[in-house]
């Protein structure tokens, strides 16, 4: 699996992505994570001093395109399979607004999904020492439909290949099924894991 190329992880919050994606640049030499919403914060208060989220939508997405654009020469100049934190949708932004920008979803090699059944989603969120505002399953139920509709849109859109990976298992047994789901997508083979419904 030794080659350069950019895969984001999504999901919605509690389904386990930053656990899982912690010890996977451990397991691989070759393996970068980037966590864009760090990243994305930290870009705005270096060039704005402002927060990310006390931009406007056209500063926030400004800012996005300029993040994408700094992943993509960052994946030209040193060789590594990167793989990115990051959320498809952001509901306070629209339901149906994909919020990671066209260039970087373009250079994208695929998508992986991380999901959890919502009980497991609830549970996690409630034990995460940072507040959350999605602390019921209706809120829950609306991010999944908001992020497998933007899934959708990226797969029609630009021919973003994606895979779903469940979270329910140990957390070495999702990393091992992950570092799989990598080489099967980046060899073009397929595995019936898959579930493209565009």
């Amino acid at each position: 699996m030794s080659r350069t190329a950019i895969i984001g992880v999504t999901g919605l919050h509690g389904v386990g992505k930053t656990t899982t994606l912690d010890g996977m640049g451990t397991m691989r030499s070759d393996i970068c994570i980037i966590r864009v919403g760090n990243e994305l914060k930290d870009l705005s208060k270096s060039q704005t001093g402002t927060y990310f989220f006390d931009h406007g939508l056209a500063e926030r997405d400004r800012l996005r395109y300029e993040l994408g654009q700094s992943i993509i020469e960052r994946a030209r100049h040193q060789r590594s399979l990167y793989l990115l934190d990051m959320h498809l949708t952001d509901i306070r932004e629209g339901e149906s607004k994909v919020i990671q920008p066209s260039n970087l979803i373009k250079a994208m090699a695929g998508i992986i999904l991380l999901d959890a059944r919502d009980s497991i989603i609830l549970e996690r969120r409630s034990c995460d020492p940072k507040p959350h505002r999605g602390l019921s399953l209706s809120v829950i139920a609306q991010e999944r439909l908001a992020e497998l509709s933007s899934l959708r849109q990226v797969h029609a859109e630009y021919g973003t290949p994606f895979r779903v990976l469940l979270t329910e298992k140990a957390l070495a047994e999702v990393q091992a099924d992950m570092l799989r789901l990598l080489d099967i997508m980046l060899t073009g083979g397929t595995t019936e894991q898959e579930r493209i419904h565009a």
